[in-house]
C-alpha cells in the first residue's frame, strides 16, 4: 500500500511540474473563442483581459473607452444605448471570468493537496509495522483503509469540482459567444 501511495504522490507531483499551466488554464475551445473575439475587433487578448480583470489598475473611464472601442460605432443617438449594453455585457463577462479564474486556481491547489496527501500518507504507511494491520479474508485492512478512504473521498470531490468548473467555463463560452454575436 505504501508503494502505491508514494508512487501515486510522486506521479501527481511530476504531472504538476509538466502540466501546471494546463491545469490552471482554460480549455482550448475557450481560448479559440476569445482569440476570435479579439481578432474580429483588431485588438489583443491582453486588452480584453484587462477589461475583465479587477486586479488591473484601469479606471472605470478607461474600461468604458476600451469597451466602446471594441465595437463598431453607430449613429450618435444609438451610441449611448449600445455603450450601456456593452458595459452591462462586459460586467457580466468580467464577473464570470473572475469566478472562473478563482475556480481554476482552486483546481490546481486541490491537485497539489492530493499530491501532498499521497506522499505523506505513503510515508506514514511505510513506517507502520505490518503487525498493526488486521488480516480479514486474507487481506490486510484497517490502516490501508485509513489511508485510502480519505483519498477516495478527496478524489471524488476533485472530480465533482472539475465537472462544476467545466459547467462554469461552458457558461462563460456561451456568454462570450452571445456577446460577440450581439455586438
Amino acid at each position: 500500500m505504501e508503494n502505491f501511495l508514494l508512487g501515486s504522490g510522486f506521479a501527481v507531483i511530476i504531472a504538476l511540474l509538466s502540466w501546471s499551466d494546463r491545469i490552471k488554464d482554460l480549455q482550448r475551445e475557450t481560448h479559440e473563442i476569445e482569440s476570435e473575439f479579439a481578432k474580429e475587433r483588431k485588438t489583443t487578448l491582453r486588452k480584453i483581459r484587462a477589461i475583465f480583470s479587477q486586479q488591473q489598475e484601469i479606471s472605470l473611464l478607461e474600461r468604458i473607452d476600451l469597451l466602446t472601442s471594441l465595437f463598431k460605432r453607430s449613429s450618435p443617438e444609438t451610441e449611448i444605448k449600445i455603450t450601456v449594453e456593452v458595459v452591462t455585457s462586459f460586467q457580466k463577462l468580467a464577473k464570470m471570468w473572475e469566478k472562473l479564474e478563482n475556480y481554476l486556481q482552486w483546481k490546481f491547489k486541490l491537485v497539489v493537496y492530493i499530491g501532498y496527501y499521497l506522499i505523506i500518507s505513503g510515508s506514514i504507511a511505510f513506517f507502520i509495522p505490518n503487525q498493526n494491520h488486521i488480516n480479514l479474508f486474507g487481506k490486510q485492512l484497517l490502516f490501508d483503509f485509513l489511508f485510502v478512504i480519505p483519498l477516495i473521498l478527496f478524489s471524488l470531490f476533485l472530480l465533482s469540482f472539475l465537472l462544476f468548473i467545466n459547467g462554469k467555463e461552458s457558461a462563460y463560452r456561451k456568454e462570450l459567444t452571445e456577446t460577440m454575436e450581439k455586438f
